[in-house]
């Protein structure tokens, strides 16, 4: 479980989902684990969304997806923010559901309650990674750069591999007058997105040619 989180901080999916898949085979009642594979297979759909999207936005399978995500989310949204209620209402220090709630609450814009269940969740957990891109987004909405900052400088620190945090950072610099905190960031952000773009073509290699990564690197300069 450890590894399968080091591979999901470095946005490396592949690998995480095969770690999950074989810890499903071993232990296939356990919660945790169960909870931890879908969480890997639901960003797994984001990232081809957003793949299908960059490479195809216009074709008529990205409309059908759209189609599909926009049918579900009308339905799923309701029930998702209803599971996540009854999981907080038996465990009250759960920050995970706490965030999510938030996350329900930021997308209907009602940045009060949104910003309320931020601020629980950072009383209980002030690393939480979640939390503080919420609370910052938050912030940054109600134009209260400065106080965005130290949540989005603190998920920079916590989680240095992802793009979009550097992203936002980048973006909250620019708005605060910075230009070269702003750059740096969004040079890091150029960065990262094309490390990942990088790493998700190496591991395809690697699954089309099995084996390959075991004979000498002679072709290597």
């Amino acid at each position: 479980m450890e590894l399968i989180e080091i591979d999901y901080g470095l946005s490396d999916l592949g690998k995480a989902a095969e770690i999950v898949n074989v810890l499903r085979q071993l232990r296939p009642t356990d919660v945790d684990i169960l909870y931890t594979a879908h969480r890997i297979y639901s960003d797994f759909s984001d990232e081809t969304m957003l793949s299908l999207a960059m490479i195809a936005p216009n074709s008529a399978r990205m409309h059908q997806l759209m189609g599909h995500e926009l049918a579900r989310q009308a339905t799923d949204r309701a029930e998702a923010e209803k599971e996540y209620r009854a999981a907080l209402a038996e465990n009250p220090f759960d920050e995970k559901s706490l965030c999510k709630l938030g996350d329900i609450a930021l997308r209907r814009s009602d940045l009060n309650s949104a910003s309320d269940y931020y601020v629980r969740a950072l009383k209980l957990e002030p690393n939480d990674v979640d939390a503080n891109l919420g609370m910052a987004r938050i912030l940054m909405n109600r134009h209260e750069p400065t106080k965005a900052e130290p949540h989005l400088e603190r998920a920079v620190q916590l989680e240095p591999f992802s793009p979009v945090s550097h992203y936002r950072l980048g973006v909250l610099y620019r708005e605060l007058g910075r230009p070269d905190d702003a750059h740096r960031e969004l040079a890091e952000f150029e960065k990262l997105k094309k490390m990942k773009a990088r790493l998700g073509d190496i591991y395809q290699q690697m699954r089309l040619q099995p084996g390959k990564q075991d004979q000498p690197d002679t072709d290597l300069p």
